[in-house]
């Protein structure tokens, strides 16, 4: 049996999240890179909440434990993200919903790129 690995569950729930916040913005006309000053501000102190908007690594690695875990496990959050994953693979079809995505993605590439030059403490 695979395990989901602690980590990658929380990383993936945290890109959820971050989804429904680009979701809220966009419902209330909010600049959503304004929403991302906020979490960049805190990943760039606390090096724990990276920006996560579009196609999240994380998957790769928790989706597949998720669905082998749903067959011994009837979880309503594990069934929740994998139905909030096909919801973004849909809105992701909308050219404006990708060009935001892709924004952000070149922006979280860009902090995490300046983050490597940091020495670590």
């Amino acid at each position: 049996m695979y395990w989901i690995e602690e980590t990658s569950g929380f990383n993936t729930i945290l890109c959820y999240f971050f989804q429904e916040m680009h979701r809220i913005s966009k419902r209330f006309g909010a600049d959503f890179d304004e929403v991302v000053d906020f979490s960049e501000d805190t990943h760039c102190v606390r090096l724990d909440r990276p920006i996560n908007v579009s196609g999240c690594y994380w998957w790769a690695l928790f989706i597949p434990n998720a669905e082998l875990l749903l067959k011994a496990y009837d979880s309503e959050v594990i069934r929740l993200i994998l139905e909030l994953k096909e919801k973004r693979k849909e809105e992701a079809k909308d050219e404006g919903v990708r060009r935001e995505i892709e924004k952000i993605k070149k922006r979280a590439e860009a902090v995490e790129k300046e983050l490597m030059k940091k020495p670590i403490k």
